[in-house]
């Protein structure tokens, strides 16, 4: 009964923002990011994507040599492999525009030996001399405990792709290129067309590149569009933009309007879809993914792995109406499921601005009831000292409404009036709890991460013996650039455990978001009332509590709720309890 009800009004509020985003183009520039620039208008929707997504040529693959072949019958051709080397692959097109087949072909040493080129391109031209294109680049490890795999494509009708990329053991600095893509025409001079790098993907994501140099202008020269594709491990809702160069006399020269066109366009089909009862359950795949090929491909989100030739990141523009139509399908795809508590966790995370944020707030407001609080006490126990790590509240509601508050020196009990305190003596029943967050194992919850190797927010831990463990990824994201390029993350509330049952993970508010197994444990000093059936939690518009007939949202003139941590609420939402610079606030239900 209660979910039926959130979920009519949380549908009611979703219309809201399907208002269309008529002057999105003029809110301000996403913050995380620091760019001030305008960005052009993205197309609707509804509009067809960026021509460059519709590939023009349909790649011809290699062909393997026999093992250790110095001598190779390919295409109608007799081909002697460069002294010192074995043919390993080739490939057979007219690459000169002589209305002949031509050979090109990766050739490995013979002997591995220092000095020795690991791999080299070599083109046979019909009739003609042989010529070596290109050699393994200098960046692409070669050691022992590294494994180099080689694709050797046609991509264009003159011009052909090298994919050649190692794949190694531990000890490699984050982020730094192990592989090679290199275009080229052999038929002119010089034959590359573009040369990229690219690292490794992180853990649990995998990045496709896909190349396609067909002439896309028409004027005789193959063009470069690369497409990249980037998915956490198990979805099915990849993400794919394009970098696009067009062959000039001056050298390659990139199209402005992508990756942004690339983005605008898959942020906009999320809008769409975050409406749909069952479309709206992908959203958060599909926005997810589109955020971790941003951080991959694009020099703004501070952690790329994509390069140029020189090491460089590629610049994608100013990403404001992107992330804010991202925001927007995230924030109404939870009000479509009826997830309140998660759409105010999107809001907390701060990935939209100016005029769409307004839009968003909106909505988020009716989805709830607004309290205005009149009464707020400060009783005069002090609680325990909070540290730096997460911590059950050493404040606690009694099912009576009475406050239990533990302080460096006992337990004290506030009325439910919040007019009088009482020390309570050992002999009165009632026990103080643990207020480090450990598991039955001796397991103990140390912290959040937002890291720079891995796009994921990652729970740490100690175990027993107080050693680190290797961190837990979480399905939140974690803010970039952030703290990647000397940015700084969005406030979001302070982590608190709810529960940590034995043979069970952690369950933990994360950012705002419910991370961890779904459960109505109440454990003392969690944010759960007394009889687990609402959960409070610090929003940057007030503080919400979830779990009745219909949401709500306490606010008061003057209270920034994000400054409140070790939120606790009684039974029936009568009250609720935080701290804020080390003093208890009780607000009463108005």
């Amino acid at each position: 009964m209660r979910h039926s009800s959130t979920l009519k009004f949380a549908l009611a509020a979703a219309a809201v923002l399907l208002g269309g985003c008529k002057g999105c183009e003029h809110d301000k520039p996403y913050t995380p990011f620091g760019i001030a620039s305008a960005l052009p208008n993205v197309e609707s929707a509804s509009a067809a994507p960026s021509a460059s997504a519709a590939p023009v040529f349909a790649p011809h693959q290699s062909e393997l040599a026999p093992a250790g072949a110095k001598a190779w019958s390919f295409g109608g051709e007799k081909l002697s492999a460069p002294r010192g080397r074995v043919f390993e692959q080739a490939l057979s097109a007219d690459f000169n525009g002589d209305g002949k087949p031509d050979a090109v072909a990766w050739t490995l040493p013979e002997k591995p030996a220092p000095g020795v080129a690991a791999g080299e391109l070599w083109y046979y031209p019909s009739g003609g001399a042989p010529a070596r294109l290109a050699s393994l680049p200098g960046f692409v490890p070669t050691g022992k405990s590294c494994k180099l795999e080689t694709k050797l494509s046609q991509t264009g009708e003159h011009s052909l792709t090298l994919d050649a990329g190692a794949k190694c053991g531990s000890g490699f600095i984050a982020r730094s290129p192990v592989r090679s893509l290199s275009v080229l025409e052999p038929g002119r001079k010089p034959p590359l067309l573009l040369e990229l790098r690219a690292a490794a993907p992180p853990k649990g994501e995998s990045m496709e590149l896909a190349v396609d140099s067909s002439d896309r202008d028409k004027d005789g020269r193959d063009d470069v569009d690369l497409g990249i594709t980037v998915k956490k491990g198990g979805s099915s809702r990849p993400a794919r933009a394009h970098l696009v160069w067009l062959d000039r006399t001056a050298g390659p020269s990139r199209e402005a309007d992508e990756p942004k066109r690339s983005f605008g366009h898959m942020a906009s089909l999320e809008l769409i879809r975050s409406k749909g009862k069952h479309t709206s359950r992908t959203v958060p795949d599909g926005v997810g993914n589109e955020r971790r090929l941003m951080s991959v491909l694009c020099e703004e989100g501070g952690v790329p792995r994509l390069f140029d030739r020189d090491g460089n990141a590629f610049r994608c523009g100013n990403p404001t109406l992107a992330f804010n139509r991202m925001a927007q399908a995230e924030l109404q795809a939870a009000l479509t499921q009826g997830d309140v508590q998660e759409a105010f966790a999107v809001l907390n995370r701060d990935w939209a601005s100016g005029k769409t944020l307004q839009k968003m707030e909106k909505a988020l407001e009716k989805s709830t009831t607004a309290l205005d609080v009149t009464e707020v006490l400060t009783p005069a126990a002090r609680p325990a000292p909070r540290s730096t790590q997460p911590r059950w509240s050493p404040l606690r509601f009694e099912p009576t409404g009475a406050l239990l508050v533990q302080t460096p020196d006992g337990l004290v009990r506030v009325a439910p009036d919040g007019h009088d305190e009482m020390p309570l003596d050992p002999e009165a029943g009632v026990e103080s709890w643990p207020l480090g967050v450990t598991a039955s194992d001796g397991r103990r919850w140390t912290g959040i991460a937002d890291a720079c190797d891995r796009p994921e927010v990652l729970l740490t831990f100690n175990d027993a013996r107080n050693i680190p463990m290797p961190p837990a990824a979480t399905r939140l994201l974690s803010p970039r650039p952030g703290a990647c390029r000397g940015g700084k993350p969005p406030r979001v509330p302070a982590p608190a455990p709810l529960s940590w049952q034995p043979g069970r993970g952690l369950e933990a508010m994360v950012a705002g978001s419910h991370i961890g197994p779904a459960s109505h444990d109440a454990a003392p000093g969690s944010p759960r009332s007394p009889d687990g059936k609402l959960v409070v939690v610090p929003t940057r518009r007030g503080l919400l509590v979830t779990g009745g007939d219909k949401p709500e949202l306490w606010k008061r003139a003057g209270l920034d709720a994000l400054s409140l941590t070790d939120c606790v609420v009684a039974n029936g939402a009568r009250a609720i309890a935080c701290i804020e610079h080390g003093r208890v606030k009780l607000l009463r239900r108005p």
